[in-house]
């Protein structure tokens, strides 16, 4: 005889695959899709609002992938229904695995810590080879000292561009020779203005304004700035530093040494140079001389050294570095 085993103990009524309290919550939420919550989407969004609805709502009856025998919705029900705070057993041979797996690798790791630490016999080499290396040694260092010294050395090689780029050629001490003419550079001494009354200032005002009117040459006012120059300050401090004994007194103009030197480094002074443009040497000392008397009672000129004219054309033409 033959007995058949049911598959089922309890079955309910299904209808497309759907219990009927299912069947009935889906038919009540396309009811209230298509009716009552269709007024609260704009006329331009219905046709995308009954499709994402619909497929929802087919999606929620599905059968679960990651729960089986349950449907989406139940899914849902039960993630939120989870208590978070109940145990859950672990599975141990999982932990014991673990805790094998780092002791093979430490002590596979001290192993390879040992095989390292295990060093070669060497034969220690006798003393005269010992000493005649020590010294190659010694020598090829003092060589390579004696080249890194000569490339430091060496002068910086100038760029093939800058001579033809800069319009300058020589310098001398009454001029300044160019591709197209000649210049000269002359330091403006300047005045406290805020110190003056109204009529000093009307009277230097009109005498650049006369000496503008009657020079028509070229010519340019620049403002740069310096280092503080204090070498007359600190040739007077080291004459008395050679004439005293006394350790106070020393070690006061030691103070001030270090101090003139510190302004030397960190401040500048805002200084101002008049350029001077003509076609000869002869006519630029004709024109230095009509300036230079034009501006003797407003701003003196003052004619500058070789080195002085060298700085400002560096200062000049290399703006981010210092002097």
């Amino acid at each position: 005889m033959k007995y058949e085993i049911p598959k089922e103990i309890r079955s309910k009524p299904k209808l497309f695959g759907l219990e009927m309290k299912e069947l009935i919550i889906l038919l009540i939420s396309f009811f209230l899709v298509f009716t009552m919550l269709r007024d609260l989407v704009h006329s331009v969004f219905t046709i995308p609002y009954f499709v994402m609805s619909g497929g929802i709502l087919l999606w929620i009856v599905l059968p679960s992938r990651n729960n089986p025998g349950l449907k989406n919705y139940m899914s849902f029900y039960l993630l939120f229904k989870h208590n978070r705070q109940a145990y859950h057993s672990l599975d141990i041979q999982k932990l014991l695995n673990k805790t094998l797996l780092q002791e093979e690798r430490k002590a596979m790791g001290e192993l390879k810590k040992e095989q390292e630490a295990v060093v070669p016999m060497v034969h220690p080499a006798p003393f005269n080879k010992q000493k005649k290396k020590n010294e190659w040694l010694k020598r090829l260092r003092f060589k390579k000292r004696e080249k890194t010294r000569k490339k430091q050395v060496k002068k910086e090689k100038v760029l093939r561009q800058t001579p033809s780029v800069l319009p300058f050629l020589q310098i001398h001490e009454d001029h300044i020779l160019m591709k197209n003419g000649a210049m000269d550079i002359l330091q403006i001494t300047t005045k406290d203005l805020d110190s003056m009354n109204d009529g000093d200032l009307q009277f230097m005002l009109l005498s650049q304004a006369r000496l503008l009117r009657s020079y028509f040459p070229a010519f340019k006012e620049v403002a740069l700035n310096f280092p503080a120059n204090t070498e007359k300050q600190k040739a007077y401090w080291l004459r008395k530093k050679e004439k005293t004994i006394d350790p106070l007194r020393l070690q006061f103009i030691e103070r001030k040494l270090f101090e003139l030197d510190y302004l030397e480094k960190e401040r500048t002074n805002r200084e101002f140079f008049l350029f001077l443009y003509a076609e000869t040497p002869q006519q630029l000392h004709d024109q230095k001389k009509q300036f230079i008397r034009a501006m003797q009672q407003t701003f003196p000129l003052e004619e500058l050294s070789i080195e002085k004219k060298k700085d400002v054309l560096f200062v000049l033409n290399n703006q981010n570095s210092k002097l």
